[in-house]
């Protein structure tokens, strides 16, 4: 069988968390196999296990590379932010030319103000809503759409166990009032309503070899 050549999605980038890399990959070989079952079945294991929080750590920790040292960076990017305050809070932090790991935290601030070390994880609250629907569901959907007009993006419930001290950061953090921007995240388990997006209508399952083979 032909060798699919992946270029520009999203589990060839190093941007992105590793659970898109391998959710993206696999959902994509069992489409060259025609079985879209079982990417449907793929993707709503996924996110099932994401909000469980089933999701290994490391699967959830994201990279970035500081070009320079972060004060000298101009806009506000979550892993220069994080640099930043380590570098107050730490005998040993990034500096130009490292990677910065980082995972997203929830909580009422902006977003760049909200990446936290792994090993921080247990004081916070895991924004899993970020990673469902502003890593996840795009490079997903953008694909799926191509061979199914199912809604693949039902609302969940957050049922990861919560530590103690993660709720006790998320409270501190709420604003009292009307808060200038929502959290994504979910600490109370509350759901979120989840936008439908118009569908561009089905296409045959074939049709998801032309958009990687050309052919």
């Amino acid at each position: 069988p032909p060798k699919a050549y992946i270029k520009g999605c999203e589990c060839v980038r190093r941007d992105f968390a590793p659970i898109v890399v391998k959710t993206q990959r696999a959902m994509i070989d069992m489409l060259l196999k025609d079985d879209v079952a079982g990417a449907k079945s793929l993707i709503e294991s996924t996110f099932d296990d994401l909000y469980a929080g089933r999701i290994p750590l490391a699967d959830l920790t994201m990279s970035k590379k500081l070009t320079q040292l972060p004060e000298n960076y101009s806009s506000k990017m979550p892993h220069v932010e994080l640099a930043k305050r380590l570098k107050l809070e730490r005998a040993e932090y990034p500096v130009a030319g490292d990677r910065v790991e980082f995972v997203i935290r929830a909580g009422y601030e902006d977003f760049n103000q909200r990446a936290i070390c792994p090993d921080e994880v247990g004081k916070y609250v895991i924004d899993y809503d970020y990673y469902a629907e502003k890593q996840l569901r795009k490079p997903l959907e953008r694909i799926m759409e191509l061979v199914t007009d199912d809604d693949l993006w039902r609302p969940r419930m957050v049922t990861a166990p919560l530590t103690d001290a993660g709720i006790v950061s998320y409270l501190k953090r709420k604003p009292t009032g009307n808060p200038t921007g929502n959290p994504t995240g979910n600490p109370t388990g509350n759901v979120r309503k989840v936008s439908k997006v118009r569908r561009k209508g089905s296409t045959n399952p074939q049709d998801i070899r032309k958009f990687f083979f050309g052919v």
